[in-house]
């Protein structure tokens, strides 16, 4: 089972305008405009390590309803994450 994290050093100050978010991360200088979900995602790495279903379980006690779309934008959500250096995928323990 894949598993990501927050890279350890990223540094994130949030700003929330409603239905998006705006994350600066401090070790990188780079600024990030999220909507909701993504933000949530990005969320539940400051909290640990997590596996795609348990981002899934994170969205659903949000109140999100899982879907197939939900679930693609979760998957594309972490993919850029961690093309962005954000996160970085964990090995198994």
């Amino acid at each position: 089972m894949r598993r990501w994290s927050l890279n350890r050093m990223a540094s994130l100050h949030w700003r929330d305008f409603g239905e998006e978010w705006v994350v600066f991360d401090e070790a990188s200088g780079q600024t990030h405009w999220l909507d909701g979900v993504n933000a949530a995602v990005l969320m539940r790495f400051q909290d640990g390590p997590a596996s795609q279903a348990e981002i899934c379980e994170f969205i659903d006690q949000l109140g999100g309803q899982r879907s197939d779309a939900l679930v693609k934008q979760i998957n594309d959500t972490v993919s850029q994450l961690q093309s962005i250096g954000l996160i970085d995928e964990v090995a198994d323990a």
